[in-house]
């Protein structure tokens, strides 16, 4: 990595991250402008930080990852930080784990990876994690969202949501 010959004053790195944060947001819940976002794509793929095919997701998980290197230059973070994984996990509650073990099965056969089934603490549920491609706000994101609501609800559970 190249030093920068002037750096930023801090309160400008502020701002820069300031903005990136709410761009994030906007981009998450789909409020973004599809105008400016794909002006913003392209500039990003000129500068090589995103491939030229990059899906609305890939894009949000950059900027992301341009929000952990801000948070670096304020000296959040000792080092600078890896990118975020490309992928999302999911997360299901079950109500005892034979229907767990199922579910299990079935992410499994529709191409889930890291996909584990564990109890919980508290009470009697269990959790299944599973682990897809899918990145938000991309539109598979959220169809694997609704087959997972789905899939919950046919064994007496419910989904829980996801993180990057």
């Amino acid at each position: 990595m190249v030093e920068m010959a002037r750096p930023l004053p801090e309160r400008d790195v502020h701002v820069l991250f300031d903005v990136l944060v709410v761009l994030e947001g906007e981009l998450l819940s789909g409020q973004f402008s599809r105008d400016v976002m794909a002006h913003v794509m392209r500039r990003l793929a000129n500068d090589g930080l995103l491939a030229g095919d990059a899906s609305v997701g890939e894009f949000t998980a950059a900027v992301g990852d341009l929000v952990l290197r801000l948070r670096y230059a304020l000296g959040e973070y000792p080092e600078l930080p890896e990118p975020w994984p490309r992928e999302t996990t999911y997360l299901l509650r079950l109500p005892n784990p034979e229907v767990a073990r199922l579910c299990e099965e079935q992410l499994v056969a529709w191409g889930g990876s890291a996909v584990t089934v564990c109890g919980v603490e508290r009470g009697s549920e269990w959790e299944v994690r599973a682990t897809f491609a899918e990145l938000a706000p991309d539109p598979s994101h959220d169809e694997r969202g609704v087959q997972l609501v789905r899939l919950a609800g046919e064994y007496g559970g419910r989904y829980e949501g996801w993180r990057p």
